[in-house]
């Protein structure tokens, strides 16, 4: 996003989708309409944004709001490793240890 859209380079960003450990709230998918299904909503289409705070405002047991793991994951530097020409014997032994 920030390369396509300059103004965003100075602006802080997180993804709901790939920041966010729905596995571990016990959801089997990302996409918004089924999150807020199995969180017990009705989603209307006029009004995703009231539903995006509802879900990301809500408490999934004993785990932090989704909310509040966003914020947290956000802040955090990450980076991909890739493991590029290594033998194809390894593979297997990469992919593992979380090589891309």
């Amino acid at each position: 996003m920030r390369r396509c859209f300059q103004c965003l380079c100075n602006k802080a960003w997180a993804c709901s989708v790939s920041e966010i450990d729905w596995d571990a709230r016990g959801s089997q998918g990302t996409k918004f309409g089924y999150l807020i299904g199995q969180a017990g909503y009705f989603h209307d289409g006029h009004s995703a944004v009231d539903g995006c705070f509802a879900l990301l405002d809500r408490s999934f047991g004993e785990s932090e709001a989704p909310f509040t793991e966003l914020i947290r994951i956000s802040g955090q530097t990450c980076v991909r490793i890739f493991a590029e020409h290594g033998p194809y014997e390894m593979k297997n032994h990469l992919k593992a240890k979380g090589y891309c």
